[in-house]
């Protein structure tokens, strides 16, 4: 990870967090990192796993960003965060750095390449 881009971003000064953050499009996997400094565990899940929270675990380092590469999930794929907090409730979140999502009633992130 670029440490310099994430000691930007935890100083406020990292005006581009969507490049660290969101589901990034690989040649050949996804990557999903997400900032949560209070979560006891993450999972992705989404259509490429049947939202099931125990085929995608996160990984934390040790300053909170939660990662995950998922080889099977591709663009236009539906996902969210399956979050354990601290209090031990789990939640479902939206990626905050989506760069598209799906429309109302539905809420869940789809992963989308980057497009200008």
């Amino acid at each position: 990870m670029d440490h310099k881009k994430t000691k930007a971003f935890f100083e406020g000064r990292e005006l581009r967090a969507y490049n660290i953050f969101g589901a990034h499009v690989k040649p050949k996997s996804v990557e999903f990192k997400v900032w949560a400094p209070h979560a006891q565990s993450i999972s992705v899940i989404g259509t490429f796993n049947n939202w099931d929270e125990k085929k995608n675990v996160m990984k934390k380092d040790d300053q909170s960003i939660w990662s995950c590469t998922i080889r099977n999930a591709k663009e236009g794929d539906s996902y969210k965060y399956r979050v354990l907090r601290a209090n031990g409730d789990t939640i479902d979140k939206v990626d905050p750095y989506a760069f598209y999502s799906e429309l109302r009633p539905n809420n869940a992130s789809i992963i989308s390449s980057l497009k200008f």
